[in-house]
């Protein structure tokens, strides 16, 4: 089942309206990966669902990445970061938007 952030931005009183989703960023490790991105031969989609088993934290390597504004602003040879792992990198964000969501 895909990770669901936006869970976290429901409003209280009215769960079909959310907050809008805050800036998130993701501390580096030493564990992260880099990949050489090919815009021609691979997507965000895919690097997740190879990464972390589950194409849906695309998202994740975006925030990762906050250079870039949208996937296809990356150029190819540009070399993006995976943070890694993803239990860990989960957990992170988590806390931003609980925080975020509590203000």
């Amino acid at each position: 089942m895909p990770y669901d952030f936006y869970k976290y931005l429901q409003q209280p009183n009215s769960p079909r309206t959310l907050k809008d989703m805050p800036p998130i960023s993701i501390k580096k490790r030493n564990t992260d990966k880099f990949i050489l991105y090919d815009r021609g031969k691979v997507r965000l989609d895919y690097i997740a669902g190879q990464v972390y088993n589950d194409e849906t934290l695309w998202r994740v390597i975006m925030w990762a990445n906050p250079e870039y504004f949208v996937e296809f602003d990356i150029p190819t040879g540009a070399t993006v970061r995976v943070p890694y792992p993803i239990n860990d990198v989960l957990s992170e964000i988590t806390q931003q938007l609980v925080d975020y969501a509590s203000q």
